[in-house]
């Protein structure tokens, strides 16, 4: 057969358009045509790199793919038949130089509010030009197939915090890779989607172990608080919910264990149990030596575990004895007040998911279990106030109307319940 190869177009780094006119068929049906083309080879034949195309007469189309950026090609038509192939005059032409590539572009990191999220990638450029300039961009969507994807203001690094605006919603990475020379920038890729977003969460050691609470932001004050008490098995699910009450602390105490109860029901008769006993002799330093519940029989006032007391046990900017993980702490009294429970049931719990955990007594070291201080109707919260009285503010939660939300001084031998703000 005779023909004439036509001129490449469409011609792309990796790819190009190509094909050939037959004039004659040489006598016989020509059965097989295509490109034949090779970057080493000046006359390619069969033997190279071909297409095939389904066009046996005239003009026929083919596509050149898989090619190599920044190489000559040769390229020549073909059109075989019985007698044997005949091919078309080379035709020379450069795939160009291109962009640099982001591959495998992965994030790590929890899909949580507050956590840090960091992009990794392989950088790819077929010229081997070095990179420098590469650019970020995250994305927020709807659901994890992009529904409403916008670029997040100013996510523009490797890394990204996620805010609250982005809960229960899904992000990705974009990459744009820039080279040092040659075709610069890349076309941007893109990272799966990660989601939903949870909500905030806070990992920390208590008592021993490694313990994760979530994070809620206060409707009235913006601040954010932990999701439940100190030492709570779970967020309350109701403001009787056993599993949410948590320990009882004695005013300006560690968690070093005098604390724990263990909470089998919400209320009645051992509904509550204290893990560790007590004892009668007070304390001559701040960190009590021993995990007992420190009592003062008779309970005369100021009842106060410490023999000399300490005012500034829970207060900034020490915090000396802190029960709560850094970068938080037990809420002062203006803290307790700016969010305006009352009245505290059902507010406390609807805002902060406060709960009626009850109190261990001063003078016995028994979780009460009857009356209006039992768990299950009465809460009490201790705030990081100490007065030079010797008595701290507390507030408290109730199921009446009652002293619900008010403020009352008490005696730091009591056993009331520790919630934890973040700091400012």
């Amino acid at each position: 057969p005779t023909l004439t190869t036509t001129a490449l177009t469409n011609i792309t780094p990796t790819s190009a358009t190509g094909g050939g006119t037959i004039s004659s068929d040489g006598g016989e049906e020509i059965t097989a045509t295509g490109l034949v083309f090779s970057n080493t080879s000046n006359m390619p034949t069969l033997s190279d790199s071909k297409t095939s195309s389904t066009t046996t007469s005239g003009t026929f189309i083919s596509e050149l793919i898989g090619l190599t950026s920044g190489k000559n090609y040769y390229v020549r038509a073909y059109a075989t038949n019985s007698v044997g192939t005949g091919y078309g005059n080379v035709t020379i032409f450069s795939t160009g130089n291109a962009g640099p590539e982001a591959k495998a572009i992965k994030i790590s990191g929890d899909k949580s509010v507050g956590a840090l999220l960091t992009g990794t990638y392989a950088y790819y450029d077929a010229e081997n030009n070095s990179e420098t300039g590469t650019t970020f961009q995250w994305y927020v969507a709807n659901d994890s197939i992009g529904a409403a994807q916008t670029p997040i203001t100013g996510a523009t690094a490797i890394t990204f915090t996620v805010t609250d605006s982005q809960k229960d919603r899904f992000i990705r990475l974009g990459i744009t890779a820039k080279a040092s020379a040659g075709t610069s920038p890349g076309i941007e890729t893109r990272s799966y989607w990660l989601g939903p977003i949870g909500g905030e969460v806070i990992t920390f050691t208590y008592n021993g172990k490694s313990v994760t609470y979530g994070v809620i932001t206060s409707s009235a004050t913006g601040r954010k608080w932990m999701d439940r008490n100190l030492g709570a098995q779970r967020a309350a699910t109701s403001y009787d919910d056993y599993r949410g009450y948590g320990d009882l602390f004695q005013w300006g105490r560690v968690a070093d264990g005098h604390q724990l109860i263990t909470w089998t029901a919400s209320s009645g008769e051992g509904a509550g149990t204290a893990v560790n006993g007590a004892t009668v002799t007070l304390s001559t330093t701040d960190m009590p030596v021993n995990p007992l519940f420190i009592i003062i029989p008779g309970n005369p006032l100021p009842s106060d575990w410490l023999s000399i007391p300490n005012n500034n046990l829970w207060k900034a900017p020490t915090y000396i004895n802190n029960p709560c993980p850094v970068g938080w702490h037990i809420p002062t009294e203006v803290e307790w007040i700016a969010e305006n429970l009352q009245p505290f049931w059902p507010l406390g719990f609807d805002q902060l998911k406060l709960t009626a955990g009850g109190m261990r007594h001063p003078g016995s070291g028994k979780v009460l279990a009857s009356g209006f201080v039992e768990a299950g109707r009465t809460g009490w919260y201790w705030s990081s106030e100490g007065y030079s009285n010797g008595y701290t503010p507390s507030f408290r939660i109730t199921d009446g109307d009652v002293g619900a939300g008010i403020k009352s001084t008490q005696v730091r031998a009591n056993g009331f319940s520790c919630r934890c703000i973040k700091n400012q």
